[in-house]
């Protein structure tokens, strides 16, 4: 792994734990002074051994998945919602988490590259339409899609269907 990669995946896994942790300006509510990194640190040994940590933490397409199967169902409700600027904006996070995620694991890139020349934009043309007709199909052809890239990843099992319910609180302002 090239160390552009890893700063591109420490960037997004930064924003994860920054989120999941809860921080504000850079303090995290959950800790204290005694587990600062510089005094207790969980990354040992030299840096050559410190980045490979790093990078086992980041993982693969599989931490990526999780990202893009949510905003997936955000794009989908959204659009459902007409909330076009939200889909907009989690349709253009499924191309960022993919791209960063090709970068920390360059074999899958052959079956992500197309996925990203060509279904983020197709998706982003849809949603601009503001038809629902329109976003549906685009929403189909976007499910085809990452069912073909899974099927050339040899993981056809992991099957993409529409979500029944919503995970997020985000709705259309009324």
């Amino acid at each position: 792994m090239g160390l552009k990669a890893l700063i591109g995946g420490l960037s997004l896994s930064g924003i994860m734990v920054a989120f999941l942790c809860g921080w504000s300006l850079g303090v995290c509510p959950h800790s204290s002074a005694q587990d600062s990194p510089a005094t207790d640190g969980w990354l040992k040994g030299s840096e050559a051994e410190k980045f490979d940590q790093l990078e086992a933490h980041l993982r693969g397409l599989d931490v990526a998945m999780i990202e893009i199967g949510y905003r997936f169902a955000e794009v989908y409700f959204a659009g459902k919602d007409r909330n076009w600027t939200y889909a907009k904006y989690q349709a253009e996070k499924i191309g960022l988490a993919m791209d960063l995620a090709i970068r920390r694991r360059p074999k899958r890139a052959a079956s992500a590259t197309p996925f990203l020349a060509d279904e983020v934009p197709a998706i982003l043309k849809a949603i601009d339409s503001h038809d629902g007709q329109v976003f549906q199909r685009g929403m189909e052809r976007l499910r085809s899609a990452c069912m073909s890239c899974h099927v050339a990843e040899k993981v056809q099992d992991f099957t993409i269907e529409f979500p029944e319910h919503r995970l997020s609180t985000i709705r259309t302002s009324r």
